[in-house]
């Protein structure tokens, strides 16, 4: 790898300089890999650079991405305290697309802890932020699907089934508009879910071969039952 390379050859006291970006990319390339402990410990060296630098916009930032891969590995306290964290600056004077990527990770959280109705409290205010910057033209509508599939997903769990199924559409047209296929065919196959539950056998079936055909020959990995 490029960056390996780079970290083996390149001077001491550049590599020393460059401390910060060098560990940044590492950490980005593990998460692209799905390799999240690995992007962990890279992220906290950056944050403690971040941190003794007094840049305290990045070290927020920071802890977001560490709310996230925490949750991703079950950890949820550390996803906690990381995210509520980054929550506080953001909400006050940072990116309001941070905010409201911190709402739906928490959230997440709570979800997996079973606090329903805190969940759907944060995911339906960050659901309301984002289609707020998504109308201002500031945010892809990319965004506020997986807002939509968040909050549908909620409902799904608890077989709420007419809850559901109306933002998993929602989801579905803000993914077709901005031609994100692999979260057409994870929803495609979520509705295809509510449609058995309600015994709506036809309409699943083809929801299904739906979620199939956007599949087919599609070269990136795609996590149709995916959660996140």
């Amino acid at each position: 790898m490029l960056l390996q390379a780079l970290q083996e050859e390149a001077d001491p006291a550049w590599q020393e300089a460059q401390q910060g970006e060098l560990l940044y990319e590492q950490a980005r390339c593990a998460l692209q890999l799905y390799r999240f402990r690995e992007a962990i410990e890279a992220y906290e060296h950056c944050l403690q650079l971040a941190q003794r630098r007094g840049d305290e916009e990045q070290a927020r930032r920071l802890q977001g991405q560490l709310g996230y891969l925490s949750r991703r590995l079950g950890q949820w306290e550390e996803a906690l305290h990381y995210s509520s964290a980054s929550l506080a600056y953001h909400q006050q004077r940072g990116s309001l697309a941070w905010y409201a990527n911190l709402l739906k990770n928490i959230g997440h959280v709570y979800r997996l802890q079973g606090r329903v109705e805190e969940a759907l409290r944060l995911c339906l205010l960050g659901l309301r932020v984002r289609e707020e910057l998504w109308k201002q033209g500031q945010l892809d509508e990319r965004a506020v699907g997986l807002s939509q599939s968040t909050l549908a997903l909620m409902y799904l769990e608890h077989e709420e089934l007419v809850q559901a199924e109306q933002p998993f559409r929602r989801a579905f047209e803000c993914y077709a508009h901005v031609g994100y296929r692999s979260g057409l065919a994870a929803t495609s196959n979520r509705l295809g879910q509510v449609a058995l539950l309600k015994g709506q056998f036809e309409e699943a079936d083809t929801l299904l071969r739906q979620a199939e055909a956007l599949v087919t020959g599609f070269d990136e990995e795609v996590f149709i039952t995916s959660q996140y």
